[in-house]
């Protein structure tokens, strides 16, 4: 995982932030936004198995974003089927 600074913005009179991150499996990468206390999950060169997530089009680009609902787990052992 490669990440950017933390942005911090408010929505409805509430702080909130977010980071622009690059996730990649056997398969790419992808960037993704992660937001709020979902931040704290993620760290550099870590596995994370992500949940509840979904695809946004922005500037003509797919990029993936967490939701209200997202999970990052944190996983020790990755396997890969090649």
């Amino acid at each position: 995982m490669d990440q950017n600074e933390e942005t911090k913005f408010i929505q409805n009179q509430k702080e909130r932030s977010y980071k622009l991150c690059i996730v990649g499996d056997n398969s790419g990468t992808s960037p993704i936004l992660i937001y709020d206390e979902l931040l704290q999950s993620i760290q550099m060169c870590q596995a994370f198995l992500f949940t509840q997530i979904k695809s946004k089009k922005i500037h003509g680009k797919i990029i993936l974003t967490t939701t209200g609902n997202s999970t990052i787990t944190n996983i020790d052992k990755v396997c890969f089927n090649l």
